[in-house]
């Protein structure tokens, strides 16, 4: 198993895209789009979440939560995706090429640390923090609806997180898209049926042509 440090892969992407991929129902309107082939004939990289590798292997895969949240077939279907690596910050995955950091501090915004990354309630927020340190000039994500439902089941309900937390959530988004601005970086949602509003709408035409 090769395990490198997130600060060995700092700007590895630089001046590229990056789309980061939640598990929200909008996923698929992304996966079915006719824009999703051309991903990578844009040389676009994609980080995913969690249950991402159900529809496709992002580039990179983002993990946040200890492998004893996930059951057995959630934990073989990460630690056998063929995403490049599988970066985390806990102990206990078994992919081929982990990429490890160490977890910064709820809400805060240390960009530019290179080797912590801030957190607030949501893995994609994590993943976007992540696709800058990477390199990224401009950043969209899709499948960060907090709706009711994920891609791969989309009669599971309301997001745990959307009753007490979507005020907070909206405005930790805000706040990194104010300060990936300041450095010149572009931050758009490529979901229509998102409940972050903090961050603004591009569609996934527009995104890849800009």
């Amino acid at each position: 198993m090769l395990v490198k440090k997130l600060i060995e892969l700092k700007n590895i992407y630089k001046g590229r895209k990056a789309i980061v991929c939640g598990c929200g129902q909008s996923l698929n309107d992304f996966y079915n789009s006719e824009y999703f082939k051309k991903v990578n004939e844009s040389n676009i990289i994609t980080i995913g979440v969690n249950d991402v590798p159900k529809l496709f292997d992002p580039t990179h895969l983002v993990i946040t939560d200890h492998v004893t949240r996930f059951n057995k077939s959630r934990i073989d279907l990460i630690n056998n995706c063929k995403s490049k690596s599988v970066i985390t910050c806990v102990k206990g995955w078994n992919h081929p090429k982990l990429v490890h950091f160490e977890l910064g501090k709820r809400g805060r915004l240390e960009l530019d640390d290179y080797e912590r990354v801030d957190h607030h309630l949501n893995s994609p927020y994590t993943a976007v923090n992540i696709a800058y340190k990477l390199g990224a000039s401009t950043i969209g994500m899709i499948g960060v609806d907090f709706t009711d439902g994920h891609f791969y089941s989309p009669k599971d309900g309301p997001h745990n997180l959307t009753r007490k937390y979507l005020s907070s959530i909206n405005s930790s988004y805000e706040k990194i898209h104010r300060q990936l601005g300041n450095r010149g970086v572009d931050f758009y949602n490529l979901s229509l049926t998102s409940k972050v509003t903090t961050v603004p709408y591009l569609d996934f035409k527009n995104f890849i042509e800009i």
